[in-house]
């Protein structure tokens, strides 16, 4: 708070996002489309309350911050329930079991190719039953294809035949969750795919997505596996067809992270536009960097961790443009409020979002007091950073990769210190390859060839480190108590070193 009596813009905005993201949380236990009467009733009246308080100079305070907690709150309970309204819209969860249907409808997202399987996004208008009779369909349906061939592409207009399965009928909870928190209504494991039309969908998403597809492209004639698809993870996000025990060695490492375009993608960008653009006055490469940031973000399939560290790089480069420093809080809730109030479900059941942001303030948090604890290690190639931010991630996150997978990894660590400086220079080499191919086969083969270099270094680290004994514990059964007294503890520990650094 200010000398004047009024509350800082900082603590207002703070207790703004803090009641907005409290009240969605706990909601998901509380979903509704449509919340009674005499919560609006409750609401609004405290909010009067709060602004007829503001007329005594000894309440403002409080009736300052009673506000800003009464319109985070409104705003959760109203993007609640607009996020629970359009999951009731869709009528393919309320279809009869009527056996095979064929449906119609347009694939809306790039396809996902598998080793043995495509998977498409598609948003049906339509459905006919076996008998011929056209019933109302309209929702997004996942459909899974085992043929794989023909290829069908974003924007094409298809008649999948197939038996419907309702996400209520899975009998995976999470994954049930996790569906539905990506839009998903229904699933379909496909007899037979027809496009009947290609490419009605944005002509803006279609030229990413060949834009995508050539670097694919690229990336396989250059490089050989599992070199190839560990590149494309790094590069555009795509995990896909990364060998499964190359995946499980870097699951047991803590290396998953590494494959998952997240903030440090971003930086690099930045670095490599600001670099680019030297000629320009800093205000003018601001329109250029935050449509690259976004077609980078769509390119790569606008994964939680993607959005996240894309919003946060816009928001540094407001603050840049306005000449001012950005508190680093602040703009952690801004991204939080912003990615939120487009789809709550995400912090209630997407994995990726969840450690993602308990990532991120394990390092803001414990970046600082580990400095002091580290101050010993060599700086040399960033190895202390390295492993600073890896013990603070770690630490944050483990126990929700615990209860969320049952695994713990003790050889984190060792394996982020010995892989992590490698994959700048992976993701440079890859890059610059793929660039100079362009111009010369030769070249581009050249320059590969180091690139190689660090790739095969990223793959066969993890390979060896998870043949340790106790690289890794399986811990099936954990206390949500257990969770919550740790989540406790590192609070108190976190305030207790801050004190005695002041």
């Amino acid at each position: 708070m200010t000398d004047d009596g009024i509350v800082s813009r900082s603590r207002l905005s703070t207790t703004f996002f803090f009641s907005f993201l409290t009240t969605v949380f706990a909601l998901q236990w509380w979903q509704r489309s449509n919340y009674p009467p005499w919560l609006w009733i409750l609401l609004f009246g405290m909010g009067l309350a709060g602004i007829l308080a503001l007329r005594k100079d000894r309440w403002r305070k409080g009736a300052l911050l009673l506000i800003a907690v009464i319109i985070g709150c409104s705003i959760a309970f109203l993007t609640v329930a607009h996020a629970i309204q359009e999951t009731h819209r869709s009528a393919l969860p309320k279809l009869p079991d009527l056996g095979t249907m064929t449906m119609h409808g347009q694939i809306v997202e790039n396809p996902s190719i598998l080793p043995k399987r495509t998977d498409y996004t598609v948003a049906v208008d339509r459905a006919r039953t076996a008998s011929g009779r056209i019933i109302e369909a309209q929702g997004t349906l996942l459909v899974t294809d085992h043929k794989g061939w023909p290829p069908h592409s974003y924007g094409d207009d298809v008649l999948v035949r197939g038996t419907v399965q309702r996400l209520a009928d899975l009998q995976n909870p999470s994954y049930e969750h996790y569906l539905r928190a990506q839009g998903i209504d229904a699933l379909m494991t496909a007899m037979n795919i027809q496009t009947i039309a290609s490419v009605r969908g944005s002509s803006v998403f279609a030229s990413l997505y060949r834009l995508r597809s050539a670097l694919e492209a690229n990336v396989i004639r250059l490089y050989p596996e599992p070199h190839a698809s560990l590149l494309e993870g790094l590069l555009i996000g795509d995990r896909n067809t990364i060998p499964q025990t190359v995946t499980d060695a870097f699951k047991t490492t803590g290396l998953t992270h590494i494959l998952a375009i997240s903030g440090y993608n971003i930086t690099v960008i930045l670095s490599v536009l600001g670099s680019l653009l030297f000629w320009m006055p800093i205000r003018w490469r601001f329109v250029p960097s935050i449509l690259i940031l976004i077609a980078f973000t769509l390119l790569v399939g606008a994964e939680a961790s993607v959005v996240r560290a894309c919003i946060m790089g816009i928001l540094g480069l407001l603050a840049l443009q306005a000449e001012r420093m950005q508190s680093v809080r602040l703009t952690v809730l801004t991204t939080l409020f912003l990615m939120l109030a487009w789809n709550p479900l995400q912090l209630w059941y997407d994995a990726g979002f969840q450690l993602s942001f308990l990532a991120l303030v394990g390092v803001m948090k414990l970046q600082p007091i580990l400095n002091d604890c580290l101050k010993k290690v060599p700086t040399f190639a960033g190895i202390r950073d390295v492993l600073i931010m890896t013990i603070a991630a770690q630490l944050i996150a483990s126990p929700w990769i615990v209860f969320l997978f049952g695994q713990l990894s003790l050889i984190a660590p060792l394996a982020n210190l010995l892989v992590a400086p490698v994959v700048p220079l992976a993701m440079l080499f890859g890059t610059v390859s793929i660039i100079a191919g362009m111009v010369s086969a030769v070249l581009s083969q050249m320059i590969a060839a180091v690139g190689w270099v660090f790739l095969g270094w990223i793959v066969e680290v993890p390979l060896l480190l998870s043949e340790i004994p106790m690289a890794a514990l399986k811990l099936r059964h954990v206390m949500t108590i257990g969770i919550m007294l740790y989540y406790g503890g590192l609070v108190c520990v976190i305030v207790a070193m801050r004190k005695r650094q002041k």
